[in-house]
């Protein structure tokens, strides 16, 4: 998984980049998701 996706599915990295707590459950639809990720990409805050 790209770093930057982490946040988007609640997952927490350590400074190791070593996950910090388990996979949680979804808490959004696909393509709520494919939404939310393509407005922080327009909004600069996707990958770099």
């Amino acid at each position: 998984m790209e770093a930057w996706k982490a946040e988007l599915i609640g997952v927490r990295r350590s400074c190791n980049r070593r996950l910090e707590n388990p996979l949680p459950l979804p808490t959004r639809t696909l393509p709520e998701l494919f939404a939310h990720a393509w407005a922080l990409v327009e909004k600069g805050e996707g990958p770099v």
